[in-house]
């Protein structure tokens, strides 16, 4: 078995060089500011915590390794390799997806059923990628307008002379200065719903709950999620009211990783209390 492990890591290693040129040449982008600042850490954050799952899953996997793979799997496999290949792309997050794709691949050709969980684990990687991608081309426009008149119209509530045009928010702070902020896509929160659906697919996998009980329990948290989401704007806008527009820029940077943290270990208090329950 070690030795079918380790030809498996060395045809990984050598597609790699091979297939996926774009991938290791540009590999160093990911320790770019600008790069992070652009396009944001969830997708490796999610990557980390499917890595992590493997480690907790590593007994299970290692119990389904068959010392020859049924015929059925190294046709998946095989499929799986072509279709790394031949699918191209450009974004780096996408990169790494097709080149684990590969990887997974000749998983499934050598050990068979134990590749089933690293293909799940992997779906949750590539819902992290793809979701926004496919909300940003249909749903953003719609989504991103709700948001921004419901924010205005909480702050318009409590006596703040909060306007908005479009996905524009702006405001005179209290030294008399404009402000306006655009609010797209990852403002919004796509990125924080995104994460909460990919953790949330792995809690499943580990702490799994009937569906009668999840379905109700993900509604919760994704409205628990957009809610956070609609709190972190408010707390950015009131920041920039109260103390101007490099205060409201600076609490950007941070609010996020803040108040999703908060709000998520208050979901996984009530759902591992709902897990007893059905105990």
């Amino acid at each position: 078995m070690n030795k079918k492990l380790f030809l498996w890591l060395a045809l990984s290693l050598i597609f790699l060089l091979l297939f996926f040129q774009s991938l290791w040449q540009n590999i160093g982008n990911l320790l770019s500011p600008v790069y992070i600042q652009e396009k944001g850490v969830y997708p490796w954050a999610v990557l980390l915590l499917c890595t992590f799952w493997i480690y907790i899953k590593r007994e299970e996997i290692s119990k389904k390794m068959q010392p020859d793979a049924k015929r059925i799997f190294i046709f998946i496999g095989l499929a799986t390799i072509l279709a790394s290949i031949a699918i191209q792309f450009e974004e780096l997050p996408f990169l790494v997806f097709a080149f684990l794709l590969c990887s997974l691949g000749f998983f499934f050709i050598f050990f068979g059923e134990a590749g089933i969980i690293p293909a799940v684990l992997l779906g949750v990687y590539g819902f992290t990628i793809a979701f926004p991608v496919m909300f940003s081309k249909f749903f953003e426009a719609h989504y991103v307008l709700a948001t921004v008149k419901i924010v205005t119209t909480i702050l318009n509530a409590l006596g703040y002379p909060i306007n908005a045009e479009g996905q524009v928010i702006s405001f005179i702070d209290l030294s008399g200065s404009g402000i306006s902020a655009f609010v797209g896509a990852p403002s919004s929160g796509i990125a924080s719903i995104t994460i909460f659906v990919a953790i949330f697919m792995l809690m499943m996998l580990d702490v799994t709950l009937p569906a009668k009980k999840a379905l109700p329990l993900f509604l919760f948290g994704l409205l628990g999620t957009c809610f956070q989401n609609i709190l972190r704007l408010i707390i950015l806008i009131l920041t920039g009211y109260y103390y101007g527009s490099a205060a409201l820029w600076k609490a950007h940077d941070y609010a996020g990783y803040i108040i999703f943290p908060a709000w998520f270990a208050v979901f996984v208090f009530i759902y591992l209390k709902v897990y007893k329950i059905k105990k």
